[in-house]
Formats: C-alpha cells, sequence, structure tokens
C-alpha cells in the first residue's frame, strides 16, 4: 500500500512523509530504509512518528501541499474535512465490502479457490479482499458445499509457522470488534455454515455464513477478518441490487464464461474496480481507487501520478 502510493509521487517531482499505524514502527523504518537505498537521497521519503492531534499541524504547513490516506471511512472523513479547510488535494482509499460474484456458467472450482485466497489472506485483514460471496440460485448449493469443505480444511496455527493458514488479527481489539459483527449479523437471521472453537486473545478462526436476501441487514460495515459470507441471487437486477447496496464502492470480480455478458454487468456496479474471472489485485498499470464511502482519487498508473501534480498552462501569442 505505501508503495503504490508512494513510487507515482515521487516519480511525479515530490517528496514524500508518511505517518505509519502506531503499531508497526519498525515495518516503517525498512520502508523509508529501502527508498533511501534505491533512490539514493536521505530525505526523499521519510517517517513521521506523531499522534494524531499532531496530523492537522503538519497539513497546515505550507510544506505539505496534498494528502493521501488510507484507512477508515471515519478517518477519510476526518483528512478529508482537513484538506478542504486547507484547500489541499487529498486522495482517499477507505474501506470497502467487495462483492464476489458466481454467475451461472462460473468455474465453480476456480471461482471458490480464489475467493478463499481473497477472503483469508493475511486472516481476512485487507481492503480489497473479497467480503461477500453473491452466487447465482442454480449452483449456491453446490457452491456451499464446496467452499464449506474448502475452508474447513484451513490450518488454524502459530503465525510464525509456514503451515499455517490463519493465525491472528493484528490486535486483540480488532478480535473484539470482528466477534460483535458476528453477533450482530447472527442475530438478524444469518445461517452459520461453519466456525471453529472460540480462541483466545487476538487469535482468529475461519467462519462462514449465509444471508438471505430478505433480512434487515446492509453491507455498511467492513468486516475484517476471516469471515465468508455468502448470498444468493436468481437473477441479473437482484444482483445488482445486491451488490450495490453497500454504501461503500472500492472493487468487485465476476466470474462467468459469458465475458461480454460479465462486461455489461461490470459496468452496471458502482464501483471503481472490477476484476472478471481474476482476483481484484493491485497493478501499477491501471489505475486504483473506489466510489461512494470507499472514497475518491486514483493511486498507480498515469491518473496516479497526476493526482499530485499541477496542470500549467503557458501560451506564447
Amino acid at each position: 500500500q505505501v508503495y503504490r502510493f508512494a513510487i507515482p509521487t515521487l516519480l511525479a517531482g515530490n517528496t514524500v512523509f508518511l505517518k505509519h499505524a502506531p503499531n508497526v514502527p519498525l515495518s516503517a523504518f525498512e520502508i523509508e530504509k529501502s527508498f533511501n537505498e534505491v533512490t539514493g537521497i536521505e530525505g526523499l521519503f521519510q517517517n513521521l512518528f506523531i499522534d494524531i492531534p499532531q496530523v492537522a499541524l503538519v497539513m497546515e504547513h505550507p510544506f505539505v501541499q496534498g494528502v493521501s490516506l488510507t484507512g477508515s471511512d471515519r478517518a477519510g472523513k476526518s483528512i478529508g474535512a482537513l484538506a478542504g479547510k486547507n484547500i489541499k488535494r487529498s486522495v482517499l482509499e477507505l474501506g470497502g465490502n467487495d462483492p464476489f460474484i458466481l454467475l451461472r456458467d462460473a468455474d465453480m472450482d476456480k471461482a471458490i479457490e480464489h475467493f478463499v485466497l481473497s477472503r483469508m489472506s493475511n486472516n481476512g485483514q485487507i481492503c480489497i479482499a473479497a467480503k461477500r460471496m453473491l452466487v447465482h440460485s442454480d449452483i449456491y448449493d453446490e457452491v456451499k458445499k464446496r467452499l464449506v469443505e474448502r475452508i474447513s480444511a484451513l490450518k488454524i496455527g502459530d503465525p510464525m509457522d509456514m503451515e499455517s493458514d490463519i493465525t491472528c488479527l493484528a490486535r486483540p481489539d480488532l478480535r473484539q470488534n470482528l466477534n460483535e459483527q458476528i453477533k450482530d449479523i447472527r442475530a438478524l437471521g444469518a445461517n452459520v455454515l461453519f466456525e471453529n472453537t472460540d480462541l483466545s486473545g487476538n487469535r482468529c478462526s475461519p467462519v462462514v455464513m449465509e444471508i438471505d436476501r430478505n433480512i434487515n441487514f446492509k453491507f455498511d460495515n467492513e468486516i475484517f477478518g476471516p469471515v465468508a459470507v455468502m448470498i444468493k441471487f436468481s437473477d441479473d437486477k437482484e444482483l445488482l441490487e445486491i451488490a450495490n447496496s453497500s454504501k461503500y464502492g472500492l472493487a468487485a470480480s465476476i466470474w462467468s464464461k459469458n465475458i461480454e455478458k460479465a462486461e455489461n454487468l461490470a459496468a452496471s456496479l458502482d464501483v471503481g474496480n472490477v476484476s472478471i474471472n481474476k482476483l481484484v489485485a493491485s497493478d501499477p498499470r491501471i489505475p486504483f481507487g473506489g466510489t461512494k464511502q470507499s472514497g475518491y482519487g486514483r493511486e498507480m498508473a498515469e491518473e496516479g501520478i497526476k493526482e499530485f501534480v499541477n496542470v500549467k498552462a503557458i501560451v506564447v501569442a
């Protein structure tokens, strides 16, 4: 995430200050070190170890001309307001509730394998991970059976064990938040298809749930953990209603042998990026960013480079 923002910004001729999350200082040091080694210019990329109240002071400084944030929509609203107050450019890459869509003719095995990879990687703590699996009613039961089999086979273990598939969340409070989200979804009538025994601290285990289309559930809270949610749809109209029902609009993926139909559906999804028969992933050739409460602006590609440059017109008579 740092590199996909910082590299285009540096290529455009800017310098970069970066405030990391407070729980990853060693990662911050290593990233700054890598930029110093590659560019040979100390100070081109600098870490800022500051508290949240100090962010406003940094943004007010005339040397700072823009800000890019990757974080929650709450943080995005705060940074967006500060940027507006100081008349400075901003790019916000915020939360997501990305739909992973299986049409009637989808390659089920391939789609399920990629869904598990997307949803469970890094213990479900990836902003562009697939959050909701939307499945056509004709194949729903078979997909459900195969998905539960695949996820139940994941190995839960120590994060230092390279054989472990699922380990822990970044902090104990995040685990508590996830537990509360699961509890709320169950209270609304969701059916739990698979879950493992409760674990202590910030350790976690995969959960598979299915949500009936008719229950009163809005996909407005990003589930940041190894929780797979399945939803059945019967036609394109219902599919688009479900997919676009979230306040978020980061990305989506569609799985189908009918590429023309998939492309038509992609045009109707209110998201910033759509992948067909592949995972949503960062690619330096392709601009990335969301719509709605997932933020604005783009990272990477030509659009990402231009986010933090000024267009100047010089006219000669």
